[in-house]
């Protein structure tokens, strides 16, 4: 009965309004059951139908059975279905707070700071450039939170069109707009009730959409585009910017009001080139994550690399690191790590030095030299392609400056 069923359902599911299987008999007999959906509405009729000699005491029974079968097999799909939906809106949490790697003061303080707020539904705004882990805090403070069974859905407001990103976090109701799809849809708040909305890239929000967002955080509720009543929603809303909002509400480019409703916690996230202590914990951690998405196995690599990448800027922050660590890995082809597999302006920056002073130029090329020396352990290879010059000429420059080269590597 259960594969019946199942073949009956999907013939349902093809036809629209009232469905009715029926087929015309003289002197015919029929039995009829209606099937209805999981808010009663009626889906469709189940009939069965033949010459009234085959007719059975028990016929109708048997339909009613039947489509009491398939209304449980359409309460069931029904539900699959809302679940798929909410799956595929709500993002999954990988991150909590044991995954945000440093040891330092600067990014133990957020941590500290994000584990006390995220016990309470205050509003957060998650301050830091881009590349620094803000939704990885995000996330981390909506898994230690009360919230945590609830969805999780991030917007990037960035990346959303001005004329939709209205509908996008309120929703639409059918025939709202032209393409908007039959029967509407719920927005990102309603789809993030009892849970957390976390607003990417808020400083890029449309200041239209600021003043409408201001009213929703006031009110806890929304109305769908093209429609006129509200809808309660029970949202911990969470923003980020990769900019200081403070500085863009006074430039007025960022509604004051607006920033005080977010800003109750503000958060900030350190740039990498101010926790430089970090460097060689996150490389570690970086590294192995690397090979290990890569299915490779870990290289060795050079110790002093830690120190190099130290003096590095990292205007990309951890997610610049992360990048140029695997293009060390992917060019090494599991051989040491050194320098040499890292951009050149990482190389470069490591050979400027931090104050510039007045010197001859014999010195300059003398300290560049034994810098390059130091930073390929000896390699004469290594360095006169640095340096653009032949081994013989680095060889010759070596024995003028007096020069040692580092002999903790076989020389090639």
């Amino acid at each position: 009965m259960q594969s019946v069923s199942r073949l009956l359902l999907e013939n349902l599911y093809t036809l629209e309004g009232l469905n009715i299987i029926t087929s015309t008999f003289i002197n015919g007999s029929c039995a009829a059951a209606p099937i209805h959906d999981s808010k009663g509405e009626l889906r469709g009729v189940l009939t069965l139908s033949g010459h009234y000699s085959l007719k059975h005491t028990h016929t109708l029974g048997m339909v009613v059975s039947l489509a009491k079968v398939i209304e449980k097999e359409l309460l069931f799909n029904e539900k699959n279905l809302e679940k798929e939906k909410k799956n595929k809106l709500s993002q999954k949490i990988y991150f909590t707070f044991e995954d945000i790697i440093g040891s330092g003061e600067g990014i133990q303080s957020a941590i500290n700071l994000a584990r006390v707020v995220s016990k309470k539904s205050t509003r957060i705004l998650v301050e830091g450039e881009s590349g620094t882990g803000k939704e990885l805090f995000v996330q981390a403070i909506h898994h230690a939170s009360e919230r945590s069974e609830y969805p999780f859905v991030a917007v990037n407001c960035g990346a959303i069109p001005a004329q939709l990103i209205e509908s996008e976090l309120f929703g639409y109701h059918d025939g709202a707009f032209t393409g908007a799809k039959k029967g509407g849809m719920p927005g990102k708040f309603e789809l993030a009730n009892n849970g957390t909305l976390f607003l990417d890239e808020i400083n890029s929000m449309p200041e239209d959409m600021q003043v409408k967002l201001l009213r929703v955080l006031q009110e806890n509720e929304v109305t769908r585009v093209g429609g006129t009543t509200p809808i309660p929603i029970n949202v911990r809303v969470i923003g980020a910017s990769n900019e200081s909002l403070e500085k863009l509400v006074d430039k007025k480019d960022f509604r004051r009001d607006l920033y005080y409703r977010l800003g109750i916690i503000v958060l900030q996230i350190p740039p990498l080139r101010e926790r430089t202590e970090d460097i060689p914990e996150l490389f570690i951690y970086l590294l192995n994550k690397i090979c290990k998405r890569l299915n490779e196995k870990c290289p060795e690599f050079d110790r002093d690399i830690l120190e190099y990448l130290k003096s590095f800027h990292w205007p990309g922050n951890i997610r610049e690191l992360e990048n140029y660590i695997e293009r060390a890995v992917v060019l090494s082809q599991g051989e040491k790590l050194t320098l040499e597999y890292f951009p050149y302006k990482v190389i470069e920056h490591v050979f400027m030095p931090k104050k510039i002073e007045l010197t001859s130029l014999e010195n300059m090329e003398k300290q560049f030299i034994q810098k390059a020396l130091d930073v390929f352990d000896g390699n004469m290879s290594k360095t006169s392609q640095l340096l653009g010059i032949t081994r013989k000429t680095l060889y010759n420059k070596m024995k003028t400056f007096n020069l040692q080269k580092n002999s903790r590597e076989r020389i090639l």
